[in-house]
């Protein structure tokens, strides 16, 4: 199985900033995005998130945690300065990572 930190680590400090040359702020929301996914992983599977793995990252999964989004209750303490709803960049990443042989 592969865990999924080191991945994210390289998107979120090279690829997104390097490579995409996004803002700052697009950055952020894509942190955030995976933080909430993280946690919510984290959650349902009792594992640390630093020990989540691709795998586990199915798509029943995603799926929930883009249902729980729609109800998260802390949603009237996101920054203004990111893009919401996170379930928009966790989609396109899904499609990505779906794609790949």
């Amino acid at each position: 199985m592969t865990l999924i930190a080191s991945h994210i680590t390289s998107f979120m400090r090279q690829r997104l900033p390097v490579e995409r040359r996004v803002s700052d702020n697009t950055c952020e929301s894509y942190a955030y995005a995976f933080k909430l996914l993280f946690e919510y992983a984290s959650n349902c599977l009792h594992v640390p998130p630093s020990e989540l793995h691709l795998e586990q990252l199915d798509a029943p999964l995603i799926v929930t945690f883009l249902n729980h989004l729609e109800t998260y209750a802390g949603m009237d303490r996101i920054p203004e300065t990111l893009d919401w709803p996170p379930s928009n960049r966790l989609c396109a990443l899904w499609n990505i990572v779906c794609r790949r042989p």
